[in-house]
């Protein structure tokens, strides 16, 4: 299904429009002049499933990639109303790194080349360093790979880090991760709390993994590597 050819499937299927342009940080992003480069797979089968979500690639005239999707409540496109968490839908602008990693972890390696060139074959007797990913994380075991150490993580943690992952070290503002986790009305300390838990957790895996999530006071959080040491699957 595509976004662009279905402008009302998400106003009546949730109650919120599609996404079409928005400009953020005073660039436009437009899926009708962009190109679409790849539907990501649906999340979940069942609407019923609150993960479920619809998610394409594309590219800007301009080369500069980005996502654009709706998706149900605990998916990333969720939004807040009311103080409850609803159906939403969105754009999200990636970095070169970050689409790198896309295509790579949905194995598009024809769309890898033709964006970002030819890339050598696998040789024995290279002399390049590997470039061996600090984290790797298993979407469905719950599962994460820090600095070679292994172990797995509850839910909500386990959704932050995600969130965290997706931004490739960017700053994800305490709202957002709010309006992507919260399911329900909670105190005041629930963005902090569950960074808490997610430190802790980190910690059991690797002694020096709770350093890994960085407070950007007033501004928001960041998992402190590039999104070229990250690989999610």
């Amino acid at each position: 299904m595509e976004l662009e050819d279905n402008p009302e499937f998400a106003r009546v299927l949730f109650g919120v429009p599609a996404p079409r342009k928005v400009i953020i940080g005073g660039k436009k992003y437009d899926i009708e002049t962009a190109e679409k480069v790849l539907d990501l797979p649906i999340t979940a089968q069942d609407l019923g499933d609150l993960t479920w979500e619809m998610t394409s690639l594309y590219r800007t005239r301009g080369g500069a990639f980005f996502l654009a999707g709706w998706g149900l409540e605990e998916t990333r496109w969720a939004c807040e109303a009311g103080g409850e968490i609803h159906p939403g839908s969105g754009i999200l602008p990636l970095t070169d790194g970050q689409t790198r990693i896309l295509l790579e972890n949905y194995k598009q390696a024809d769309l890898y080349e033709k964006y970002f060139g030819e890339v050598p074959e696998a040789g024995a007797n290279t002399t390049e360093p590997l470039n061996i990913p600090k984290l790797r994380i298993d979407r469905a075991r719950f599962a994460v790979s820090l600095l070679g150490a292994n172990g797995t993580l509850s839910k909500r943690p386990f959704d932050l880090l995600l969130i965290l992952a997706e931004a490739g070290g960017t700053v994800v503002e305490g709202r957002v991760i709010e309006a992507r986790l919260r399911t329900q009305p909670t105190d005041k300390n629930f963005v902090t709390d569950v960074v808490r838990d997610l430190r802790e957790g980190l910690r059991k895996i690797d002694p020096q993994g709770g350093e890994l999530i960085e407070t950007k006071t007033g501004r928001g959080y960041r998992i402190a590597l590039d999104a070229s040491e990250i690989v999610l699957s």
